[in-house]
């Protein structure tokens, strides 16, 4: 097996905890649409970008491609409005995030991070985080056509770091996250900081709590993924 090389870490839900500030932000931008959706179905699509949570939410309503791409951006921009203005300053980061991101590095690791979520939404947890002079590239939704689970932002990540698939493992905390990174062969490790269960995260090569539990068994993982 090819020696593990870096890492490419999904961030929201993974490193930040901002899952239940996005599903309010989809709520509300699905009610002022006329076309409201429930929280819990919201949550379990969380993971998706715009471009392709709307449409799945909205697939029983039969519309056709070009009402679907209207609303989909509309109710997509409605939402980053909302979470930016609502959200977006009061979310923090889990516990230990910077300290394990910090020891991945300093073990000679390269880091990407690779998010569904909007290139100024990235930036910002960069700085609470501080980790920027630590992250080697980012791509983020801003940076493709299509986010999870197609597999372009990893597959993006992995080009950006000019490593073999097989020396880099992904970690993120939704079914898209492995569906994504499973689509190019690329290893994931799975965090429940996202509130999906571990039976919903199946694939993934291992399953932690969240990432102090994922730094206090840096030793054991790395070693998976190189042995």
């Amino acid at each position: 097996m090819t020696k593990l090389k870096g890492f490419i870490l999904d961030v929201d839900g993974t490193l930040v905890d901002s899952v239940g500030a996005h599903v309010e932000a989809w709520y509300t931008a699905f009610a002022e649409a006329g076309l409201a959706q429930g929280r819990e179905v919201i949550h379990d699509q969380i993971g998706k970008g715009g471009d392709k949570l709307v449409p799945y939410l909205l697939a029983d309503e039969k519309l056709d491609h070009d009402t679907m791409t209207a609303i989909t951006a509309r109710i997509d921009k409605r939402h980053s409005d909302i979470f930016r203005e609502k959200y977006l300053y009061k979310i923090r980061a889990f516990p230990m995030v910077a300290l394990l991101l910090n020891e991945v590095k300093s073990r000679g690791f390269k880091l990407g991070l690779a998010s569904s979520g909007k290139g100024y939404e990235i930036r910002r947890y960069m700085d609470l985080l501080g980790v920027g002079d630590i992250v080697d590239t980012v791509v983020t939704a801003s940076d493709v056509n299509e986010t999870k689970p197609s597999p372009e932002i990893f597959k993006s990540a992995v080009e950006k770091l000019s490593l073999p698939v097989e020396a880099l493992a992904a970690v993120g905390d939704t079914p898209y996250d492995i569906a994504s990174a499973a689509a190019i062969k690329l290893r994931c490790v799975a965090l429940l900081t996202g509130g999906f269960r571990t039976v919903e995260l199946g694939g993934a090569v291992a399953v932690y709590g969240d990432p102090a539990e994922l730094y206090e068994n840096l030793d054991e993982i790395i070693a998976k993924l190189s042995g």
